[in-house]
């Protein structure tokens, strides 16, 4: 590509250069110093209605995965212990089925969920501990402090799991917010490398492409810079 003059620029979409008293490129039509909105606005209704189906959708799921993964797990060691079993072997192994089922289940409906909701984690946990009772009185009829030991366990894996898919979510969501931050800030401390780590070589740079780009974001007056420099110094 032939180098820049300095009355234009390049489009960081499509790499083809237009003069910099345009605000769109001529090319592909993006603007220059705002984003697109590629997303057309959503229909009130049909958010409200997907918004409120999720929650049951969450809760169904979750309900789903802590049975199939807590029954899964514990039947085939249950038959392969054969026999009758113990009271103590129904409280060991269905308390760590059943619990990693809940954490399961618990992890699932946050995720489907993304959002709060105290009557959905309930119904998590509530539904938690029917699923231990009905393998514990079942299998070996135990209501015993441990019985109620293993019930808290399988309550709390509950808990955790849904509490869990939250910190990941509120985690993602900060990262997407200052990953644009963390992405300029990279570039600036490239540009001083470019310059010998002299602040104010590099914000004397910065201020010559925001007198050609005045309504440049700090991240694009960045890019122009290097660029600049990268033409200057070849």
């Amino acid at each position: 590509m032939p180098d820049l003059e300095d009355n234009e620029l390049e489009c960081a979409r499509c790499g083809g250069t237009f003069h910099i008293s345009l605000t769109r490129c001529p090319h592909c039509g993006v603007n220059v110093y705002e984003p697109e909105d590629e997303n057309p606005p959503e229909d009130g209704t049909l958010f409200n209605v997907q918004r409120a189906l999720r929650v049951p959708l969450a809760v169904i799921a979750g309900w789903f995965i802590s049975v199939f993964i807590g029954l899964m797990l514990y039947i085939p060691i249950r038959f392969a212990q054969g026999g009758q079993p113990t009271p103590a072997f129904v409280l060991v192994s269905g308390t760590l089925t059943l619990s990693i089922g809940s954490f399961a289940g618990g992890f699932l409906y946050q995720r489907i969920l993304q959002g709060k909701s105290l009557g959905g984690r309930i119904s998590q946990i509530v539904f938690s501990v029917l699923l231990g009772l009905l393998v514990l009185l079942t299998e070996a009829y135990l209501w015993t402090f441990g019985s109620l030991a293993a019930l808290s366990m399988i309550a709390a894996s509950s808990f955790l799991g849904s509490h869990s898919a939250d910190r990941m979510q509120r985690k993602a969501m900060i990262d997407e917010l200052f990953a644009p931050v963390r992405a300029s800030q990279e570039r600036y401390e490239d540009l001083l490398a470019k310059v010998g780590h002299d602040r104010a070589v590099a914000e004397r740079l910065l201020e010559h492409e925001r007198g050609i780009t005045p309504k440049a974001t700090r991240s694009l007056l960045i890019e122009n810079a290097i660029k600049r420099w990268e033409r200057d110094n070849r």
